[in-house]
């Protein structure tokens, strides 16, 4: 079974981080990856800014940042017990940019959460993206993921975020 350490960095513990942890294993085992060890971090703009900064050479916040752990090679003629976990790295959300992006999306808080977990969860794949072409590779995967996952409510009160 996935495992995820879930942290929160400056902020209070949102009241959905059960229902989120559950979303995450359920993503990630229906990925193929049963075995996975993760983190996700929830934080806001200053912190993720923060790690753009040292991480990326990059001023200002963003929605997701994803750390994939690199083993490197493994050595000559070792096999990896596929039932034992394997690390494979950190997602960083900050919880301000989800909220923006949801009301300049005019989507709901709950959506946009799941699409930048769902996003960070395919870096830690291996999957990349050239630009933001919703209709082919990893973006199109993601969007076709969300499907699945439409009826998932973390908050409450899941209303459309409108300006």
């Amino acid at each position: 079974m996935a495992e995820a350490d879930l942290i929160v960095e400056g902020m209070e513990e949102p009241s959905y981080f059960g229902k989120l942890n559950d979303f995450l294993k359920k993503a990630v085992e229906e990925l193929g990856e049963p075995n996975w060890e993760m983190s996700l971090t929830l934080c806001g703009d200053d912190y993720i800014s923060e790690l753009n900064r040292d991480y990326r050479g990059k001023e200002g916040p963003t929605d997701v940042l994803t750390f994939v752990m690199d083993e490197g090679d493994d050595p000559e003629g070792f096999i990896p017990d596929p039932s034992l976990p394997k690390s494979v790295g950190d997602i960083v959300v900050s919880l301000d940019r989800v909220r923006e992006n949801a009301s300049e999306l005019g989507i709901s808080f709950d959506e946009e959460l799941k699409r930048v977990i769902v996003h960070g969860i395919l870096h830690l794949k291996g999957m990349t993206h050239e630009g933001y072409d919703w209709e082919q590779g990893m973006l199109k995967e993601q969007e076709t993921l969300l499907k699945k996952y439409k009826d998932i409510r973390f908050t409450e009160d899941d209303e459309t975020i409108l300006d």
